[in-house]
């Protein structure tokens, strides 16, 4: 680790909602971690989430906490030098608590993502993006959904 070079970015996160009835507050703790140069982790990118909330659903009051894992990591391949790939997994594991139930519900269903984003290299300033994802779960109930992005990014110094 070099001096000056960033090991780890935390974050906080508190949100309140109010929609039709329904009460929501909840926090979020992340923690990312980037790779380092020269070796095989270098561009990773990938960490932690817990969170944690209070839902009141006219009288209905639960706990919904989660754990997720993240990571990502750029590829190049010398016969493709314009092309960067970058594969993507989550992970978020839930612990539902019912406190006028008594009930706890621990790691029950688990959401998964796995993706692909693809950057091109059009000119040394502009680049193209796409990428797809596929969010899916352990509860046959909750359909797999997919997810597709398209971008461009400018870099104008």
């Amino acid at each position: 680790m070099e001096k000056g070079s960033i090991w780890s970015i935390d974050s906080h996160n508190v949100s309140f909602m109010y929609m039709f009835g329904t009460t929501m507050a909840s926090y979020t703790y992340s923690q990312v971690y980037m790779g380092q140069k020269d070796n095989f982790w270098k561009g990773f990118v990938g960490g932690y989430a817990a969170t944690t909330g209070i839902i009141n659903s006219f009288g209905n009051v639960t706990s919904s906490n989660s754990i997720t894992g993240f990571g990502t990591k750029p590829f190049n391949f010398e016969k493709l030098p314009r092309w960067t790939f970058s594969p993507m997994i989550a992970i978020s594991m839930p612990v539902n608590i019912y406190p006028l139930d008594l009930k706890v519900d621990p790691f029950n269903n688990f959401t998964y993502i796995t993706g692909m984003s693809t950057n091109f290299q059009l000119t040394q300033r502009f680049v193209a993006n796409i990428g797809i994802n596929a969010i899916s779960n352990t509860d046959r109930l909750i359909p797999t959904t997919f997810a597709a992005t398209i971008g461009a990014r400018f870099q104008f110094f």
